[in-house]
């Protein structure tokens, strides 16, 4: 029984000796905004919506949250080498000896086995702090691949939602151009249109009509890549005419909002953990030191193993102590290190794609911008400037070539005004993935602006 108690205050030792539980250093925790947070800045339910059905049904976030799960496993195995390992380690035999006459004998024998390795070094630590650091880091790769589908889901969903838009107006187009080539076939039947104004009219409505089946398939290509986001074999709803008006972006934003990017983060935690590899391979140069103890009954007899008189102990130290390994520690030490150098250069660089980020997504809100106004300038003249051509036409002024030109000029204004309200709302979700999140996060009074917009 003393022995019994003696493994249990070595389990209490072994309970109190570990420190980084789920309270520790490397405890996992969402740094970005929910999507639904950093997304709400568009005012959008349809958006919304959306976000939350990718975010719920979406294989690939499905397949990061499940590498999530796998390291925290692998982590809840390391932390395990803090504890007394206990075992029952049975062996039960019966045997015969040539020599006796084949006289049969039995041997059983059922022992209680424990083991506990001192971590005098720091080795099982290192292990359990490298372990706990890649399991944030997969936490942080979670995070930084659901803001990313979830902007990938605003950007193709306003994608569509102008492509929906500038098909709407081919198909005007259409419609129009079918018309005008009726009037001018039958002006042409009594003679006051030319020949050729009517094999410009077909031109010109073959043209209008090839252009809208090319923009229905990019819709229907949105629309097929939609699905796929949101984890569903098709998505069939219809996107809806009109475009909300672009969220106000601040003209500076605080270098502290790329602290909670996920993927910065996520380097970071890959940088600690290869740091702790150091230990754990400069620790395999210092022997190891591991108590270890028995206790149970041994018998030659099985009626007779659990009597008083089989109880059978043993306790003491196992050292282990590495004298030549053929040049492997050091190797491995060598290859934490040069694994340690190679995190820490991607640690880097993933600070220097961070600023890149915004700073291309910034650049892209304020020119686009400018892009979309100067483009509702020139689709309004573009507009003006046709009529004008329609009623010259009709007066018998110019000819039938002056209006299409101006038509089709027309066209293409509206056509690209549309693409350009899109693209604003695309570079406002492309502005919330660079930061990793929203803007709406109050940062500290002192905090320089990581960049302006102007």
């Amino acid at each position: 029984m003393k022995t019994f108690r003696l493994l249990a205050v070595l389990f209490a030792l072994g309970a109190s000796y570990e420190t980084y539980g789920s309270h520790g250093p490397y405890a996992t925790h969402d740094r970005a905004q929910s999507p639904s947070r950093a997304f709400a800045v568009f005012a959008d339910p349809e958006l919304t919506t959306l976000i939350e059905r990718a975010v719920a049904q979406n294989q690939d976030l499905a397949a990061a949250a499940a590498r999530v799960d796998q390291a925290r496993a692998l982590a809840g195995a390391a932390r395990a080498d803090f504890f007394p390992q206990l075992a029952v380690d049975a062996t039960a035999a019966r045997q015969r000896n040539l020599d006796n006459g084949y006289h049969a004998s039995d041997y059983a024998r059922l022992p209680g086995v424990a083991t506990w390795e001192l971590d005098l070094w720091g080795r099982i630590r290192k292990v359990t702090t490298a372990a706990r650091a890649e399991a944030g880091a997969a936490q942080a790769a979670y995070e930084a691949a659901r803001v990313s589908l979830s902007a990938e889901v605003a950007q193709t969903h306003y994608t569509l939602r102008a492509t929906e838009l500038e098909r709407a107006t081919v198909e005007r187009s259409v419609t129009t151009r079918r018309d005008a080539r009726r009037i001018i076939a039958d002006r042409a039947e009594i003679g006051t249109s030319s020949p050729l104004d009517l094999a410009r009219a077909d031109t010109e409505l073959a043209t209008a009509e090839a252009e809208f089946a090319a923009v229905s398939q990019r819709a229907a290509t949105l629309r097929h890549g939609l699905a796929v986001l949101l984890g569903e074999d098709n998505f069939v709803a219809v996107a809806t005419a009109q475009l909300p008006a672009p969220p106000e972006v601040p003209a500076e934003l605080p270098a502290d909002l790329l602290q909670r990017r996920p993927d910065v983060f996520a380097a970071q935690l890959s940088l600690d953990a290869a740091s702790a590899r150091i230990g754990v391979a400069r620790a395999a140069f210092f022997p190891t030191i591991a108590l270890t103890g028995s206790a149970g009954w041994e018998s030659s007899d099985f009626s007779d193993l659990l009597s008083g008189d089989t109880r059978v102990w043993s306790f003491g130290p196992k050292l282990y102590l590495p004298l030549f390994q053929g040049g492997r520690n050091r190797a491995n030490l060598k290859r934490s290190e040069a694994a340690f150098a190679e995190q820490s250069a991607r640690y880097r660089q993933s600070v220097l794609v961070a600023f890149r980020d915004v700073r291309d997504a910034l650049a892209a809100v304020r020119f686009t911008t400018e892009q979309a106004s100067a483009t509702e300038r020139a689709a309004a003249a573009a507009r003006r400037a046709a009529d004008l051509s329609r009623i010259r036409y009709d007066a018998g002024a110019v000819s039938y070539l002056e209006v299409v030109e101006s038509e089709r000029s027309a066209l293409d204004a509206e056509r690209a005004l549309a693409r350009l309200r899109g693209q604003r709302l695309v570079a406002a979700a492309s502005l919330i993935r660079a930061l990793g999140g929203g803007w709406e996060n109050p940062a500290p009074a002192k905090a320089a602006p990581l960049l302006a917009r102007n």
